[in-house]
């Protein structure tokens, strides 16, 4: 998607979440948006209220684990990942896949991961 795109696709969402203010959903595909974008902090803020509002969404906790790589917030990937793999571990596996260098998922974390897929 180009950026124009991209801000067509948050515009949209966004009036969208007007409707539907407390939509999980919504949300995560708002911060699939912000990553995009590289807007992490609203990204995260995101990630974190669509949790809030439904703790089964894989994805979301995926996509948390993998912003909190890139912010070098390892513990918090970690548990995030582990979590995205006890919930789902089709999630974990489909996204895990050339997402990190070795260097940046440790070799624990990749034996717990494997536990759960």
């Amino acid at each position: 998607m180009t950026e124009t795109q991209l801000y067509t696709a948050l515009a949209e969402i966004t009036l969208r979440m007007g409707a539907a203010p407390k939509s999980a959903d919504l949300l995560l595909k708002r911060a699939k948006i912000y990553l995009a974008l590289k807007d992490e902090a609203k990204a995260l803020d995101d990630l974190d209220s669509a949790i809030m509002l439904d703790s089964s969404l894989a994805e979301a906790y995926f996509l948390r684990g993998k912003l909190y790589f890139a912010l070098n917030n390892k513990e918090a990937a970690y548990n995030d990942l582990r979590r995205a793999a006890e919930i789902d571990p089709l999630v974990a596996t489909s996204n895990l896949s050339g997402e990190f260098s070795t260097d940046d998922v440790s070799v624990e974390t990749r034996r717990i991961l494997r536990k759960h897929i």
